[in-house]
């Protein structure tokens, strides 16, 4: 017997007396049909496969080493960029950004900020532009940054919306001796 497109027949198997009974039930209908999946659902899951940039930590003073009770200077590199996908058929534009920054110092204390900040440059001294640290004591550490991204999402040439949800990478850790300063006095 052959059931109709898009139902499924139940069949009804009977052991008993000797002899092996079956009969065909009625359709099996679900009472409610399956929800499908939204499209702002289907592009966060798509936001959350794309491959993001690896966010590499820069420290400076530079070669894995610092002192004790200098400002050290942390930065990374997170640039926006956009990523075409196809989702139902439908081409998705993804315009994604890094929205926040965690670096953790590895000693056990940890910085939020709002952007990737930068090194050293000798023309702006001011060293409340820069992301920085002060080590309280010597030994070696396993600093790293976790970048969370943000996106706005579209469909062809449609308006942009933004993507509800953010994606977060936790990047490579480095490892950094802080080592204590020895005073020298030179010219004497």
């Amino acid at each position: 017997m052959d059931s109709p497109t898009g139902y499924i027949l139940q069949t009804v198997f009977a052991f008993g007396g000797g002899a092996t009974d079956f009969s065909y039930g009625g359709p099996c209908t679900p009472s409610t049909p399956a929800a499908q999946p939204s499209l702002p659902s289907l592009v966060l899951r798509a936001f959350q496969r794309v491959p993001l940039p690896v966010s590499e930590l820069s420290i400076q003073p530079p070669k894995g080493k610092t002192l004790v009770g200098l400002e050290t200077i942390f930065s990374t590199k997170a640039a926006p960029f956009t990523k075409t996908l196809t989702l139902l058929n439908r081409q998705v534009q993804l315009r994604i950004r890094p929205a926040s920054f965690v670096w953790h110092h590895g000693d056990g204390t940890t910085q939020p900020t709002d952007w990737a900040g930068k090194a050293w440059d000798h023309d702006d001294p001011d060293i409340d532009g820069y992301i920085t640290h002060v080590f309280e004591h010597a030994g070696t550490v396993r600093p790293s940054v976790e970048v969370t991204w943000e996106a706005d999402y579209r469909l062809g040439t449609g308006a942009w919306q933004p993507v509800n949800g953010t994606v977060t990478r936790q990047g490579p850790s480095t490892d950094l001796r802080i080592v204590e300063g020895q005073p020298v006095l030179n010219g004497y």
